[in-house]
């Protein structure tokens, strides 16, 4: 009874162990995560400033052609309707991207006034994989080795309580 009793606690100590890890790597991809949502947002407010300045041209030129008589009004109008409907969603995107940095900077364990500006551009994806996946893959996952090793010490407890069951000898 006292060996499946200690054997279980050595099994529960490694399943927290397991447990530790298995948060870890859950932090990791959340900061990966998060730098991902920052230069998502970043590209994204990028090519709207971008677009905005094409259609600020584009507006020009459509009340030049519409001065010269080449136009409709309707066309000066749908081109001023398209450009301010574009620039609503910059303060969007910018809270957005705020929002993003203020994240990573938490994960990080930094303040969110001094958020980190993600540098670079999104890497280059990795081929594709093949289709299925080992069970030798999944069998390494920790917070799966943790549930095994939690299987084990509840049968070693199991154990345990039918020893429990057995007449003892105490002095």
């Amino acid at each position: 009874r006292v060996g499946a009793l200690h054997e279980a606690a050595v099994l529960d100590v490694q399943a927290s162990r397991l447990d530790v890890e298995s948060l870890a790597m859950s932090l990791v991809s959340q900061v990966v995560n998060a730098w991902f949502n920052v230069l998502e947002q970043q590209g994204q407010l990028g090519l709207l400033k971008a677009q905005e300045k094409v259609s600020q041209d584009y507006l020009a030129l459509v009340e030049a052609r519409f001065g010269q008589g080449e136009a409709a009004a309707v066309d000066v109008y749908q081109q001023r309707q398209s450009l301010s409907a574009l620039q609503s969603r910059i303060p969007n995107t910018v809270s957005a991207l705020e929002l993003s940095r203020h994240q990573l900077a938490v994960l990080l364990g930094r303040m969110p006034q001094g958020a980190p500006i993600a540098q670079g551009a999104l890497p280059k994806t990795p081929p594709v994989p093949s289709a299925g996946v080992p069970s030798s893959l999944l069998a390494r996952r920790p917070d799966v080795r943790a549930a095994r090793l939690r299987v084990l010490s509840a049968d070693h407890r199991i154990g345990a309580a039918i020893a429990d069951q057995f007449p003892s000898l105490r002095l």
